[in-house]
């Protein structure tokens, strides 16, 4: 009895039998704008085995993302934001441990030039939006359209990600025509009403058919 015992621990060592089963790993990251350096909130990630989409997620309000419980492998990581470039991240993860996949978003040249004008039209929880839009530089430009304009605004920094959105309400057209083409340049403004009070940040937008472009941003405060 004793040699059959001892037979059948040698056959599960060798089989692998008994042994306990490989941990999953993790990954986590942090996703910025290239330029600034500022947190891309709301970005979709999605996660790939080969050409297969696993799963996908968000990322926070500081940009991270995360994936659990991930069998041990190599993987890739894409991201596709309006107005960047898509990132395509090859991660391989270890089991039980968590690799670290931190990512760079680098802004696409649309060829639009976005002003957001300081805010001072406040009245009340009432606010008006100011800013400009300009594209076009002679008959060799091939700057697209914009297509769609207005701002975004937010209770966090950089409202571009994850703000809410208001469409241009007034807009004069002060374009230039010269003899080596035109010189465009729209002026955009919004209200907002009921606004609560508080500090919120905002930046005027316009996107054509390569991507977003934004101004600088202002903050301005709603004391009732």
């Amino acid at each position: 009895m004793k040699k059959v015992i001892i037979y059948f621990a040698a056959v599960a060592l060798m089989c692998g039998c008994g042994k306990e089963k490989e941990k999953p790993g993790s990954i986590y990251g942090v996703i910025t704008d290239k330029e600034t350096g500022e947190p891309m909130r709301a970005s979709g990630v999605e996660l790939y085995s080969g050409k297969t989409l696993i799963t996908k997620t968000v990322t926070g309000d500081e940009g991270q993302y995360e994936f659990v419980e991930i069998n041990g492998g190599e993987y890739r990581l894409v991201v596709t934001v309006n107005g960047y470039k898509n990132v395509d991240y090859q991660v391989a993860v270890s089991a039980g441990k968590i690799a670290r996949a931190d990512m760079q978003l680098e802004r696409l040249n649309t060829g639009l030039t976005v002003n957001t004008v300081a805010v001072t039209d406040i009245v009340g929880n009432t606010v008006t939006f100011s800013g400009g839009i300009s594209w076009g530089s002679g008959m060799a430009s091939s700057t697209p359209s914009p297509t769609e304009y207005g701002f975004v605004y937010a209770t966090h920094t950089n409202p571009s990600n994850g703000g809410r959105i208001v469409a241009a309400q007034s807009i004069i057209d002060n374009s230039v025509g010269t003899w080596t083409g035109t010189f465009h340049l729209l002026a955009i403004s919004s209200t907002v009403n009921d606004l609560a009070k508080g500090t919120y940040y905002v930046r005027a937008y316009a996107k054509n058919s390569i991507g977003h472009e934004y101004g600088m941003m202002h903050s301005f405060q709603i004391s009732e």
